[in-house]
């Protein structure tokens, strides 16, 4: 049974409520959803569980990597699928479809930017470079879909590059690399949306795309309809 982790700062709860309709739909043996914030969440349901954190950290990068962290010494599980509240799953899929074998050698040549979005690219460099500093082989990597992490080398990641500002995903991809997704079927079947679409539009890009990410600025009135069929969710008015 799978494991679902969601870190959640308040922002517009319609991303964090879709997503987690998205994955109950299409993730295959998920069995608990644990949300972490020290918030109250703005809806129910049962399959949720809300973990309180302490949240530790200047900058939001600092707490969203100091709430996994004290998640995994909570000893609620082994391994988990960590999945960003922008996130949406656009058909079924199981860990095997996001964790073939590969090593950092197969993709060290390979980089993948949304130039679109410069605060990520921003937390890449700095992913990067702290860990040119502690010798570690790495390149740029930027998921945007969920992604399968084990407690104990989350925690060891976090040792590892303690004291520096780095993204999630892209820390444990570059550290744990052993058994993930090929980057080229990640940059294949994953669609990233920064600007407000219209439906038919929406549909064409996706048709062949496993994961969605939205950004804020790109979720208007069509993208809450397309997500809401995709989840079979009818949002509240």
């Amino acid at each position: 049974m799978e494991t679902l982790v969601y870190n959640w700062i308040p922002s517009d709860w319609t991303e964090l409520y879709y997503s987690v309709q998205s994955m109950k739909r299409y993730l295959k043996n998920l069995d608990k959803i644990y949300i972490l914030t020290n918030h109250d969440l703005p809806f129910s349901d049962e399959q949720v569980i809300r973990v309180p954190v302490i949240e530790e950290g200047e900058l939001k990068e600092h707490i969203l990597i100091n709430n996994v962290r004290q998640f995994c010494e909570m000893g609620l599980c082994d391994d988990f699928i960590y999945c960003a509240d922008d996130h949406f799953a656009l058909r079924e899929f199981g860990r095997d479809d996001i964790t073939p074998p590969m090593t950092l050698e197969d993709i060290k040549d390979v980089a993948f930017w949304d130039d679109s979005l410069p605060y990520w690219n921003k937390l890449l460099y700095w992913t990067m470079e702290c860990l040119q500093e502690r010798g570690y082989q790495t390149m740029n990597y930027a998921t945007h879909a969920p992604e399968l992490m084990e407690c104990k080398k989350f925690i060891e990641m976090t040792q590892i590059l303690e004291g520096c500002t780095y993204q999630i995903q892209s820390g444990y991809f570059n550290i744990h690399a052993k058994s993930y997704r090929k980057l080229s079927e990640n940059i294949g079947h994953v669609k990233v949306f920064t600007r407000p679409m219209q439906h038919k539009g929406i549909e064409i890009i996706t048709r062949n795309q496993w994961f969605l990410t939205v950004e804020e600025g790109a979720l208007n009135d069509d993208m809450k309809k397309f997500i809401s069929e995709k989840c079979t969710f009818l949002p509240e008015k």
